[in-house]
């Protein structure tokens, strides 16, 4: 039994010394490890990141801007008369003031009371000072609506 045994014994150090030494041959013959891989892909990790960051900001802003809308609409909802709607509304960020440009370069000039067309083609420009409008009057009392 310990001749079985050893020549047992044998056949598996052979065995694995032979693998061994497929194993290292291997190794030798294999080409070295190429850095510029690794460099490329922490490029791409690093533009990845910057991506997430940027999708992040407009994620939160998008959150934000949901928030300040509902704010708003409860302050519609609150308001029961048009002087207090009107309030919520100049005090809400979400509308944009448009100033109307025609072909001719003249304005209409509107009473800033009750929004009447009170200076069809005035002579002034958007950003002259429009208390000069012909539809001016003194005190700020418009011509054409008497408000002031």
């Amino acid at each position: 039994i310990i001749k079985i045994v050893k020549q047992r014994q044998k056949q598996d150090y052979d065995s694995n010394h032979q693998y061994l030494q497929i194993l290292l041959e291997t190794a030798v013959a294999m080409q070295p490890y190429q850095g510029n891989k690794m460099s490329e892909l922490k490029q791409k990790r690093d533009k990845l990141k910057e991506q997430v960051g940027i999708l992040k900001k407009t994620i939160d802003s998008s959150f934000a801007t949901e928030t300040e809308i509902k704010e708003q609409l409860a302050a519609f909802s609150a308001a029961t008369t048009i002087e207090q709607m009107n309030k919520a509304f100049d005090q809400s960020k979400n509308h944009v003031e448009y100033e109307w440009y025609k072909a001719s370069g003249s304005i209409t000039t509107h009473c800033n009371a009750c929004s009447k067309s009170c200076h069809i083609d005035c002579g002034l420009s958007y950003g002259d000072n429009l208390t000069g409008c012909a539809a001016s009057g003194t005190g700020g009392i418009c011509r054409q609506c008497g408000c002031s």
